[in-house]
Parts: C-alpha cells; sequence; structure tokens
C-alpha cells in the first residue's frame, strides 16, 4: 500500500513538472505563468529550481510597455499632452511606478502633477490692520 502511495506522489510531481516545462515554453514571464497557475512568484520560482526547469528570468521586459498598446508611443503622447505621472498611470491602467519605470528608462519627461502647472502654494495677500 505504501509504495503506492509512494509512486502516486511522484506522478503528480511529474505531471506539475511537465505542466510547468509547458508553460516555461510558452514565452511567456515567470510572472505571467504564475497569474496563470494562480500562484505566487516566488512559488513558482520555487518550483522551477526544484524541477530544473530552463525559465529564464526576463529583465527588463518593460510590462507596463507591453501592456499599453501604443507601447513607449502612447506614454510620450500623454507627457506631450501634460498629464503627470499619476494622471498617466490611471489613463494607462498601469502603476505609478511603472509610468516611472518607463519614463526614466526612455527619458520621458511628465509635468510635476502636484503643482498642476501652476504655483504649488498660491501667494496668499495679508492685508495689515
Amino acid at each position: 500500500m505504501m509504495s503506492g502511495w509512494k509512486e502516486l506522489l511522484i506522478k503528480q510531481e511529474l505531471e506539475r513538472a511537465g505542466y510547468i516545462q509547458a508553460l516555461a515554453k510558452q514565452d511567456i514571464s515567470r510572472n505571467q505563468g504564475a497569474r496563470r497557475l494562480k500562484v505566487s512568484l516566488t512559488y513558482l520560482s520555487k518550483l522551477i529550481d526544484k524541477y530544473g526547469i530552463h525559465w529564464p528570468v526576463r529583465y527588463g521586459q518593460g510590462v507596463g510597455i507591453n501592456k499599453v498598446p501604443g507601447g513607449v508611443a502612447e506614454y510620450t503622447r500623454l507627457a506631450d499632452q501634460g498629464y503627470s505621472k499619476a494622471d498617466a498611470a490611471r489613463e494607462l491602467d498601469v502603476s505609478f511606478n511603472t509610468v516611472c519605470a518607463v519614463a526614466k528608462n526612455n527619458k520621458i519627461k511628465f509635468v510635476d502633477g502636484r503643482t498642476k502647472g501652476g504655483l504649488r502654494s498660491p501667494k496668499i495677500d495679508v492685508t495689515s490692520r
């Protein structure tokens, strides 16, 4: 009975490894794979290491760029239209940090959203008594 149980566990491990290997061959990021499996990226990375699966980490793929249909041109267009980074993030449905990273990597200058183009603190005219 016990050897049957161990065989079942081994079979499940092999199936799991095969499924993860199939995902790795789809040329998707580890992050996208983790979302499909509904597990954390950390857990998926541990499984990849455990099973010795070749799934390279994709550094600098610009997920925010890839998510936006127009790519960098869309970020540039919004910056040219006077959007702040926060406004661009809301418009493009990406995180503020993604907009900051894309702007830094591509030297895109957004307006300072805190000032809205005017004085940061309006000058108050105080009359003396």
